[in-house]
């Protein structure tokens, strides 16, 4: 299931559309913007491909067309519009399809189906966590109904975290002597970038398994001063 970049992608655009309300491509970059800050990197060319990914597996649907004129945020400058909307309707469309569209008609608007419902959930589960970052662009994109999946996948990654560091220690133990001093710089940083997750995780587990929520995962307190 797991396929890295691409299934957070997947299951970030599945989990927008969960509000039933038609979005298109430019309207659902900037949901997730909001929703996920820096954190997912995506562009207009990872987009749509992903748009059309769902659409050939039935898991979304394009229902119609909404006009991408009246999706343009003013910057309140005439001049400062022409160089913004010109920029803004390339990255509306996909490249291919930019000399079509650059005047401003009407794009896909798309809504999840029952198989995508379905998919969103597969992906909830299975969707890869490897880092920090990983885990906690998951939290965001869930909901309060995957609290129990949530406190089972993150108590997964501290096993994987404190097993690996303790595979690494072992192994380093009777190499000490003989590592550069740079080596042992890197491996002190590693522990320690590892430990602080761990503890980031074990306090992120404890709120969700309290119920520290309010609405969506993603108001759980994520401060260490709980």
């Amino acid at each position: 299931m797991g396929r890295g970049p691409s299934s957070f992608l997947e299951l970030a655009i599945l989990s927008v559309l969960r509000s039933k309300t038609p979005q298109n491509g430019y309207q659902i970059r900037k949901t997730l913007s909001n929703v996920c800050g820096p954190l997912l990197q995506f562009s207009f060319g990872s987009l749509y491909p992903a748009l059309g990914r769902l659409e050939e597996r039935a898991a979304i649907e394009a229902i119609g067309t909404s006009n991408a004129e009246s999706d343009f945020i003013s910057t309140g400058s005439i001049t400062g519009d022409s160089a913004t909307k010109r920029d803004w309707l390339k990255d509306l469309v996909p490249q291919r399809a930019f000399s079509s569209e650059r005047s401003g008609r009407n794009t896909k608007s798309y809504v999840i189906t029952d198989i995508g419902l379905k998919l969103f959930s597969e992906l909830v589960e299975h969707v890869p966590l490897e880092s920090e970052r990983d885990v906690l662009i998951w939290l965001s994109l869930i909901d309060e109904a995957s609290i129990e999946t949530a406190v089972e996948r993150v108590n997964d990654r501290i096993a994987s975290l404190t097993g690996a560091q303790r595979a690494k220690s072992r192994a380093n133990s009777g190499s000490h002597s003989s590592k550069s001093k740079i080596s042992n710089v890197i491996d002190k940083r590693m522990a320690d970038l590892v430990a602080d997750e761990v503890e980031f995780l074990r306090q992120l587990v404890q709120s969700l398994s309290n119920n520290e929520i309010q609405g969506e995962v993603t108001s759980v307190n994520f401060g260490k001063d709980n």
